[in-house]
Parts: structure tokens; C-alpha cells; sequence
């Protein structure tokens, strides 16, 4: 993953990944804890921007 930094096409790839990943996070935790709202940028938090 450091490596695809040179690559503009594998670090939109990666980004997508990283964005994807964030969203399921997000949502089991909703889906878990449906009494505790998760905040927008929980997901992104665990896992990364993308960048």
C-alpha cells in the first residue's frame, strides 16, 4: 500500500478501498449499537482517508 502512492490510478483505487471500508465500518457499528449514533467521520477515523 505505501507503494501505490506513485500511481495516480492505484491511489484512486486505494482511496475507493479506504472510503469503502470507512462505510461498513460505520455501518455495523450503527447496526450494533443502534442507542449510540455513530458521527460521520468514525469510519474514516478507524480506517483512513485514503491518502
Amino acid at each position: 500500500m505505501i507503494e501505490s502512492v506513485a500511481c495516480p490510478a492505484i491511489r484512486k483505487v486505494r482511496a475507493e478501498c479506504h472510503t469503502g471500508q470507512a462505510r461498513v465500518m460505520a455501518a455495523l457499528v450503527a447496526e450494533r449499537r443502534p442507542d449510540r449514533p455513530v458521527p460521520p467521520m468514525a469510519g474514516t477515523a478507524a480506517i483512513g482517508d485514503g491518502n
